[in-house]
């Protein structure tokens, strides 16, 4: 007796398949999920390194001072301040993973040196879609008297 199929089995039929595009869908959002987080941890890390350079270069320009600071004229201790901070960008260069680093402001506040840094980095995977980078910025501040 040759075998008929029921509606049942049609309907069963028609549906065979159609788990392949959701579990496309599942891979590709779980993709571009841990791209993104991928790109926010790369953008952090370069943003706390590039902290790290900023006080790097404030203590550089404070283990110099040796007291020079306590000058009375502080337009000379700002600009000792500059240099030193430049020298330490010219002795010891950042790195290739950030592109147009500049030293955005420098402030003497007091005996409160400040530095604003910013640069551009190249996150991996999202550069792809954002070729220009992403900018950061980081921000120290120095005490170049120590009341002790």
């Amino acid at each position: 007796m040759p075998r008929t199929d029921s509606p049942k089995d049609s309907a069963h039929s028609a549906e065979e398949g159609s788990i392949s595009p959701l579990i496309i869908g599942c891979v590709l959002l779980i993709i571009i999920i841990g791209a993104t987080l991928t790109a926010i941890t790369s953008v952090h890390l370069h943003t706390q390194r590039l902290t790290d350079y900023a006080d790097a270069q404030l203590s550089y320009a404070k283990a110099e001072d040796k007291g020079e600071s306590k000058l009375k004229d502080p337009g000379a201790a700002y600009n000792r301040a500059r240099s030193r901070v430049n020298a330490y960008s010219t002795q010891h260069p950042i790195g290739a993973s950030y592109d147009s680093y500049t030293v955005q402001n420098l402030s003497l506040e007091g005996d409160t040196l400040r530095l604003q840094v910013s640069a551009r980095v190249h996150p991996p995977i999202i550069s792809l879609f954002i070729p220009e980078g992403i900018d950061i910025t980081a921000q120290s501040s120095a005490r170049l008297e120590e009341d002790q």
